[in-house]
């Protein structure tokens, strides 16, 4: 699998355990995930920084849906 694919299954996952009502309540978790790639002159900080804007960002769509 490729990154991208990775983070849809694990999103997939989390919305899909978030909403499995035959869970009991704390069997049902869901998280926000983001994920940035290096990019030539980065520095750890700005990787780190734009994955947590990309996190920040699936969180509000989460919140919205």
């Amino acid at each position: 699998h490729s990154r991208d694919e990775l983070l849809l299954i694990l999103r997939q996952t989390f919305a899909q355990t978030a909403m499995d009502e035959t869970l009991s309540p704390w069997c049902r978790y869901s998280a926000a995930a983001g994920m940035a790639i290096y990019q030539h002159g980065d520095t750890v900080k700005d990787v780190f920084r734009r994955a947590d804007k990309a996190m920040h960002q699936s969180k509000l769509l989460m919140k919205d849906s």
